[in-house]
């Protein structure tokens, strides 16, 4: 009975060492992979995301670095040095995010631009920032549609004096 069990447990040793083969192929493939579209697309989306990042906040920042974890760090315009995103305000970490989402949006549907959804993505913003952000917004869609919900007036009211076609729900 022990020579069968140990057969047995030979036996499943011997399929987890196969198992354990093929995840550690398919890790190393997934890490080169994963190397690559980085090395090309990452530098592309650190640069479309930092030039939105400038837009968004009236050139205050002019660039922006992200890890591979999407940690970002930003650059402050005639500073040296970067900031981590976790050190501004979350007026600023929502330009940051805003600016990512959008590029990363830009970067996939390059070839045909898809209506981009934005739900009360200003709502942290003070009213400088929302203006500021709602002119960049408006000349960013000159090549698509971006459809913003919100329940700020202020944002309406923005909105409208930049001339932004305004439905109230």
């Amino acid at each position: 009975n022990i020579k069968k069990e140990l057969a047995e447990l030979n036996k499943k040793i011997e399929l987890q060492k196969s198992y354990a083969y093929c995840l550690d192929i398919a890790l190393t493939t997934l890490t080169d992979s994963y190397a690559e579209v980085r090395q090309s697309y990452g530098s592309e989306l650190e640069k479309t995301a930092g030039k939105i990042f400038s837009g968004l906040t009236g050139n205050r920042y002019d660039s922006m670095s992200i890890s591979k974890a999407f940690d970002i760090a930003v650059n402050q315009t005639d500073t040296f040095g970067s900031k981590e995103l976790d050190y501004l305000s979350s007026g600023t970490q929502d330009q940051a995010y805003l600016s990512l989402r959008l590029a990363l949006t830009k970067l996939i549907n390059e070839d045909n631009p898809l209506p981009i959804i934005l739900d009360d993505s200003l709502a942290q913003y003070d009213d400088t920032r929302t203006k500021t952000a709602l002119k960049f917004l408006r000349d960013y869609s000159q090549n698509g549609q971006i459809l913003m919900f919100t329940c700020h007036n202020s944002i309406v009211v923005s909105s409208q004096d930049l001339e932004a076609n305004v439905i109230r729900l």
